[in-house]
């Protein structure tokens, strides 16, 4: 199936498929490795044996080239970065076509973070990969963060990394609307069990002027992961599973959109799974076990959401499926076509399809609470009482015409995020989704 794609987001899905141009690949270890770091040049390659290493790196002023990045490489679970006091394992200052991939992270429970990008002057890193990293023991406080961004950042993308027990799992951006996270891709990471949340993307104010940040109308993609929280409390405050803020409110990235699906978002036990101001499109997600709201839309920092758009979403045992409140005047909103599934009642419209009770197992084939048996796929035509005409809403939509599983939808009247009735069972499992290729 042919999908229409906007135009300012092509040379992101580009450098989502990006293939890199391979130089001089250098065999590091322990022992020589900050060494071999300090001579690599675009289109260089670092591989990194099994073993401990405890010194971390530093890339400033390191930039590869757009079809020549600089990498990072080790064995996966095997090439262990132990945290060391005083000092983040990895940092990236003002730094360029660089990627990080197939690295265990290990914090040792200090105050440091895995990466970090910038240290809040204005400095950019750009196209930047992040990829198939696990993090562990970086839970000091919430305040330490699995993955952190303090600079302007943009074209980054975050794919297949496990990060457990983080304060923070993700954190994009700085907390006063400063250095701006822009036109980036995260994509199939497991991110469970943080003090905070699981992962936010910080509201942005006027965007700084440097050469090469994006200008024109972008979009940020957050798709196929997993994000679980635990009963755990935190000192500095109950927190969502997923916060994206708001975008300028004049000017560059004004016009910026956000676009969520096909993720799962399970429990949470004092707040929403999933709160956003600005212009959102969240579709064909599957939300579990939330005892506030599953979507809270919402003013945030002053920000008023300017276009929001819920649909093909399921919902099962949250309290109240969505929210939205302080929309900006004449701001385009639509909510319908979802899936809402509880044992007792919850809010929901005729523009939906809710399921209470003992009709689930009819409806569903397997309402569960439990990754390995929890299966929402339909058993009939789930469709609204009363349906709306979907596609000149979602013509402009990320994969709008695919459901959770990857599959087209033929038509468009069904509700929840899976489209195709229960064939053979397919349990949700508790990790990331195997690659997937894109159109």
């Amino acid at each position: 199936m042919k999908l229409r794609v906007p135009t300012a987001l092509c040379f992101v899905l580009a450098l989502s498929n990006f293939s890199f141009a391979h130089g001089t690949e250098f065999k590091g270890d322990p022992s020589n490795y900050r060494q071999l770091f300090a001579k690599l040049k675009a289109g260089d390659t670092l591989a990194l044996a099994a073993g401990q290493y405890r010194e971390g790196l530093t890339f400033k002023n390191v930039h590869g080239q757009p079809d020549k990045w600089i990498t990072v490489t080790g064995q996966g679970k095997d090439t262990v970065f132990l945290g060391k006091k005083g000092k983040n394992t990895v940092d990236i200052l003002e730094s360029s076509y660089i990627a990080i991939k197939n690295i265990k992270f290990d914090g040792q429970g200090l105050e440091v973070d895995a990466i970090k990008a910038g240290r809040g002057k204005g400095r950019p890193c750009h196209h930047v990969l992040i990829e198939g990293l696990i993090i562990v023991n970086h839970g000091a406080h919430q305040n330490i963060v699995g993955i952190n961004t303090k600079a302007p950042c943009w074209d980054w993308i975050i794919r297949r990394n496990t990060i457990t027990g983080a304060g923070t799992g993700l954190y994009l951006g700085n907390s006063d609307g400063h250095q701006p996270f822009i036109r980036g891709i995260i994509e199939q990471n497991l991110v469970e069990n943080p003090q905070g949340y699981c992962m936010q993307i910080k509201h942005q104010i006027a965007r700084p002027e440097l050469k090469g940040i994006p200008k024109e109308a972008s979009h940020t993609i957050i798709r196929d992961n997993v994000f679980i929280k635990n009963d755990q409390p935190s000192k500095h405050g109950d927190r969502p599973n997923l916060l994206v803020g708001g975008h300028p409110e004049s000017g560059p990235g004004s016009a910026d959109r956000v676009h969520v699906y096909g993720n799962v978002f399970y429990h949470n036990p004092r707040e929403s799974l999933f709160q956003a101001t600005g212009r959102v499109s969240i579709h064909d997600n599957i939300f579990i076990d939330g005892a506030k709201y599953g979507i809270r839309i919402q003013k945030h920092h002053k920000q008023s959401p300017k276009e929001v758009k819920i649909y093909h979403n399921t919902f099962f045992e949250v309290k109240t499926p969505y929210k939205v409140l302080n929309l900006a005047p004449k701001a385009p909103f639509l909510a319908a076509h979802n899936l809402i599934l509880a044992q007792n009642r919850a809010p929901s419209s005729a523009m939906d399809v809710a399921v209470f009770g003992k009709l689930l197992r009819k409806a569903v084939a397997k309402p569960s609470l439990t990754f390995g048996t929890m299966d929402f796929q339909s058993r009939g035509n789930l469709r609204p009482k009363k349906r709306v005409s979907l596609k000149k809403w979602i013509k402009d939509d990320i994969d709008s015409q695919i459901d959770f599983y990857k599959q087209p939808k033929k038509k468009l009247s069904h509700a929840g995020a899976i489209a195709q009735k229960y064939k053979k069972s397919r349990p949700l499992v508790r990790r990331c989704k195997d690659p997937i290729k894109r159109p």
